[in-house]
């Protein structure tokens, strides 16, 4: 191309292209600088009633009620039901008694007797030791069945303890500790016919 005048028109330098360039990038750099936008709205942590309904939905559930606490020392009590259950976590089975508190502040708490059912039968098992105080002092002959159920509407004298701390030895809060039978001391009063001659005496 050429000018007016015949000679050969000049490109426009850069320069000139790029007049505005200042301003441009001035726009730029204030778009880029902290607050040039809207602010972007916080989270907020709240949340629908919906959402608070699944939630509550899908939390676990209480499956019993905390098992009751008495001050430990010797009771008196009945012994309510007797049965070998799954323990399901310990992973073995278990017989466990019911025992009734009788005659006391405490009178109709419910604790239990737990023994271990794969070594009730050993010479020194605390089932056995306990199982002969429920058979009136007579013990059982080799091959002989000792039935849990022979503890089942007597009356006993039994020391209470406290469960302070759980399967992992973790030590448990106050509100869930718990009582339960430590051990059988001795019979009190049974709902069997007593067999004097097993005693050597006649009646």
């Amino acid at each position: 191309m050429r000018d007016a005048g015949g000679k050969p028109a000049l490109a426009k330098s850069s320069a000139s292209f790029d007049g505005g360039g200042p301003i441009w990038r001035n726009q730029m750099q204030s778009q880029s600088k902290p607050g040039a936008h809207a602010k972007t709205r916080p989270y907020s942590p709240q949340r629908s009633s919906t959402q608070e309904k699944n939630e509550a939905s899908g939390a676990p559930t209480c499956e019993q009620d905390p098992a009751p606490r008495v001050p430990e020392g010797e009771y008196l009590a009945s012994c309510k039901t007797a049965h070998k259950y799954q323990n399901p976590r310990f992973k073995r089975e278990e017989i466990v008694l019911q025992f009734v508190l009788c005659d006391c502040k405490c009178a109709g708490t419910t604790l239990c007797r737990y023994y271990s059912a794969t070594t009730a039968g050993k010479p020194r098992s605390n089932y056995k030791r306990e199982w002969v105080i429920a058979n009136q002092g007579i013990p059982p002959q080799r091959g002989d069945r000792m039935p849990y159920k022979k503890f089942m509407g007597k009356l006993f004298k039994v020391r209470v303890c406290s469960v302070t701390t759980d399967a992992y030895q973790e030590k448990l809060p106050t509100a869930l500790q718990y009582s339960k039978v430590a051990a059988i001391l001795e019979l009190v009063q049974t709902n069997e016919q007593i067999d004097w001659q097993a005693f050597g005496e006649s009646t």
